[in-house]
């Protein structure tokens, strides 16, 4: 199984990779659906919406939908 870095610190290595999506809620269900529990929630952010799940290798998997064009306000943090 893959595993996933811890990511406080310096270490080498992947924490996770992401998609873009202009739908992540249908992406929520998709998974689901199909017998995958979110990993994690994302933060409720008012310029993206996201969501974790985990690979069956162990591989943890965003899934990211901008609600801004701007590149400045799609990472903003409240």
């Amino acid at each position: 199984e893959g595993e996933n870095r811890e990511l406080g610190g310096h270490q080498v290595g992947l924490a996770h990779f992401a998609y873009v999506t202009n739908n992540v809620d249908a992406i929520i269900k998709r998974l689901t659906d199909a017998g995958y529990p979110i990993a994690q929630p994302g933060a409720d952010e008012p310029y993206r919406k996201n969501v974790y799940f985990v690979d069956p290798a162990g591989f943890e998997i965003e899934f990211v939908e901008y609600l801004a064009d701007d590149p400045k306000l799609r990472n903003l943090t409240s």
